[in-house]
C-alpha cells in the first residue's frame, strides 16, 4: 500500500524494491498480489516521495516457446511508457530465472494446478548444483537465456542495469 510508505520520510535513504513479471503469466503463478500494472505505476510516487525504487524481474519463467520473451518485451515497453524521467534515472534491477523443488510441485498441484503448468518443466530442469532438492533450468540454457534476457531489457530499458542475475 502506497499510502504507508508515502507516510515516511526516506531521506533518499530506503531502497524499495518490487517484483515484477509480465501479467500474462503472473495470473497464472503470482496468484493473490498486486496487479503488475499497479506495482509499475506506484514507482513514480515513491521516487518523487525520496524513495529509490528498483525492479526484481522475477521469476523469468521459460514458457511457450519465445512467447515469454514476447512478454517480457511487453512489460518492459509498459515500464518505459508509465515510468518518469526520475524514476527511469534511478532505476536498476535484479533478474532471477525460476528456482522451483519436487515439494513445492506437488503442494501447488493441489491449490493452483494450472500454475504448475508453467513452473514444472522437467525437460528443462536440473539439480542445483548448490541446494539440494531444488531444481533449475539447464544451467547452459540458463546461460544463453540469461544473456537474450539481457539483451532485450538493454533494448528497452536502456537506463537499467542488471545489478545482479542468476
Amino acid at each position: 500500500n502506497d499510502e504507508y510508505w508515502l507516510a515516511l520520510e526516506p531521506k533518499r535513504k530506503t531502497r524499495i524494491r518490487y517484483s515484477v513479471m509480465p501479467q500474462q503469466i503472473a495470473r497464472f503463478v503470482d496468484v493473490g498480489t498486486s496487479p503488475v500494472s499497479e506495482r509499475i505505476r506506484s514507482v513514480n510516487g515513491l521516487v518523487a516521495a525520496g524513495y529509490e525504487v528498483h525492479l526484481n524481474f522475477s521469476p523469468i519463467i521459460i514458457y511457450g516457446g519465445d512467447q515469454w520473451r514476447r512478454d517480457w518485451a511487453e512489460l518492459w515497453r509498459e515500464i518505459d511508457d508509465v515510468l518518469s524521467p526520475e524514476a527511469k534515472e534511478q532505476l536498476m534491477c535484479e533478474a532471477f530465472f525460476l528456482t522451483h523443488s519436487e515439494e513445492l510441485h506437488n503442494v501447488n498441484l493441489q491449490w493452483n494446478p494450472r500454475g504448475e503448468d508453467f513452473l514444472w518443466a522437467p525437460e528443462m530442469q536440473v539439480p542445483k548444483k548448490t541446494a539440494p532438492g531444488l531444481v533449475v533450468y539447464d544451467y547452459q540454457m540458463r546461460r544463453r537465456e540469461l544473456d537474450r534476457f539481457a539483451a532485450g531489457l538493454k533494448k528497452y530499458l536502456p537506463y537499467c542495469p542488471i545489478r545482479y542475475s542468476f
